[in-house]
């Protein structure tokens, strides 16, 4: 266990520092993350839109975009023009349009860009991200009128229980 009192003592002096605690969180577990795919997978058939339209739109509601070290918004450039942010698959960033735009020159065409915010990748998420994640879906279920069977909540509790279990040990 660190001893913070012997480290607070290591700092040098006239130097400024920043520390911050937070509770530790587990990541996702694979049983948590095979129900989120079935239902999405689910979800997208009686849509009838591409399942990474749906899972990027869920990261976009239910996550969060990434910050680099200094707190700054990460993202991508993109031209507009034939650049679908919502058809990013996986193992690709999930992409937000921010409201920044500009105009690159390409082979003296003027070209309009957008900068999109990198979102925070489900297979990145702890336990009680992705567990935002899936009761989002799970409301995004049950207000379109979709009947798609999902877990009862006492059930959800229980994957959440289990995920914890599997975790630790």
């Amino acid at each position: 266990m660190l001893d913070i009192g012997r480290l607070i003592l290591s700092l040098a002096d006239g130097e400024r520092y920043d520390l911050s605690i937070k509770k530790h969180r587990d990541p996702r577990s694979r049983t948590a993350n095979a129900y989120y795919h079935e239902l999405l997978t689910k979800y997208a058939e009686w849509a009838g839109v591409p399942k990474e339209f749906v899972h990027n739109s869920l990261l976009s509601s239910y996550g969060r975009a990434l910050l680099d070290a200094n707190g700054n918004f990460l993202f991508e450039s993109h031209a507009e023009e034939g650049f679908d942010y919502r058809m990013q698959g996986f193992g690709q960033n999930h992409l937000y349009p921010s409201q920044t735009t500009f105009y690159r020159t390409i082979r003296g065409k003027n070209v309009l860009y957008r900068d999109y915010y990198i979102l925070q990748s489900s297979a990145d998420m702890n336990t009680a991200e992705f567990s935002r994640l899936v009761d989002g879906l799970i409301q995004e279920i049950k207000g379109s009128g979709a009947e798609i069977e999902t877990m009862t909540p006492q059930e959800l509790e229980r994957l959440k229980g289990y995920e914890v279990q599997v975790n630790h040990y």
